[in-house]
């Protein structure tokens, strides 16, 4: 039982490590409301968030794995135009491809969000075995229809060993 529990441990721990590596890629392409275009330029801001993971499930191959991570995630957009909410709650869903001894390959991920005045916004991210992630929104109503197309990179400035962490975008 001790040894199982210790296996289980050891599983979850390296799990979280890759839930943090793969959220930082998901995570910018939630944060796609920081670019715009206007004039034909784009005027940009950059923008942090806040990764707070709920599930996770991994299914393991002969030469690898896939892990599906959930995180609901907070975007602080306060350098963003004044017609954009400062605080948006989105909840991103992840998959990360790990080889056969349990290192990051890459992924990709998308988040949806329905901002308090009803818009929604869909974005959708890779990211490589760094943990940078670029990101495209994707689909937009409202407010975010004019926001399509825009891309943003980023990453983590920090997590904790459970898998919360804070990361920060710019445009690309």
């Amino acid at each position: 039982m001790k040894k199982a529990m210790t296996i289980l441990i050891f599983l979850w721990s390296k799990e979280m490590k890759l839930f943090q590596k793969f959220s930082a890629a998901l995570l910018l392409s939630a944060f796609v409301t920081g670019s715009a275009f206007a004039g034909g330029h784009m005027k940009a801001w950059e923008a942090s968030g806040t990764q707070i993971p709920v599930s996770s499930e991994t299914k393991t191959g002969k030469s690898g794995s896939i892990t599906h991570l959930i995180s609901t995630d907070i975007w602080d957009n306060s350098k963003a135009p004044a017609n954009i909410p400062r605080v948006v709650k989105a909840t991103c869903h992840n998959t990360v491809v790990n080889d056969s001894n349990g290192a990051m390959l890459g992924g990709v991920g998308v988040c949806e969000s329905v901002d308090g005045d009803g818009d929604v916004s869909l974005y959708v991210g890779t990211f490589g075995n760094d943990g940078v992630y670029s990101a495209t929104m994707t689909q937009g109503t409202g407010k975010y229809k004019d926001y399509v197309g825009v891309k943003l990179t980023g990453g983590f400035i920090g997590q904790t060993s459970s898998g919360e962490g804070i990361y920060h975008m710019k445009p690309q």
